[in-house]
């Protein structure tokens, strides 16, 4: 499959924002393909697959963990990630804080927010904002983990995303302006249906699975 053309129309319709493979469910030939042309940073969602195919990635491969994130797997996301962006409560902080200071590492993270308030989404809610807040400044006092901005996904109707998009900016900027010794600049959204719609809002991070890929086939 020629991954180059398709990474090359993307990379040139995002202007300064970096790009994300979404690479679940493909196999880790088709990851190094795409490393290969210039990708660098990837996305998984479980950490099974992640211990399945990154044990042994190149030094320069950045792997963050998007999905859904369970206690029980925090241990290894904190062990084999560079960042979790699917920080969706307090407790889930502290303890990937605790993994992270047993193995002496700063580990970077997003707090995801659900801005289009569908159930079937992860996140704290964009209504919440004392509940952000609250965690904002609790994460003061911990001192093995940063968060570095948000992350979100668009709505289900494609037409809403804009607004999704538009609303994780507002929150970003509002916390950005009221804690400005945090480093809270990083916006992750957008994927293969919406990207252009979220890089116009102002997102810094795209994540792309199907155009990049091609259509998944589970078995």
């Amino acid at each position: 499959m020629d991954y180059l053309t398709e990474i090359e129309k993307i990379k040139a319709q995002i202007n300064n924002a970096s790009l994300m493979a979404v690479s679940k469910t493909r196999s880790i030939e088709e990851i190094l393909s795409v490393y290969d042309c210039g990708v660098y940073i990837f996305g998984e969602n479980t950490v099974q697959e992640i211990k399945k195919k990154f044990l042994n990635r190149p030094s320069s491969l950045e792997l963050h963990m998007i999905g859904h994130l369970q206690s029980n797997k925090v241990r290894d996301a904190v062990l084999l990630t560079d960042m979790i962006e699917s920080v969706d409560s307090y407790r889930l902080l502290c303890l990937i804080n605790q993994e992270a200071e047993k193995i002496e590492k700063i580990m970077p993270v997003l707090l995801e927010i659900n801005t289009s308030s569908e159930l079937s989404k992860y996140g704290f809610s964009s209504e919440n904002m004392d509940i952000i807040e609250d965690v904002i400044l609790k994460s003061k006092l911990l001192k093995n983990i940063e968060i570095e901005g948000f992350m979100t996904v668009g709505s289900i109707n494609r037409e809403d995303s804009e607004k999704c998009f538009s609303k994780l900016f507002k929150i970003k900027e509002y916390f950005s302006n009221r804690y400005s010794s945090m480093n809270l600049s990083k916006l992750s959204m957008g994927m293969s249906n919406d990207y252009l719609t979220a890089v116009k809002c102002g997102s810094t991070q795209v994540r792309i699975g199907t155009l990049i890929f091609g259509e998944r086939h589970y078995d």
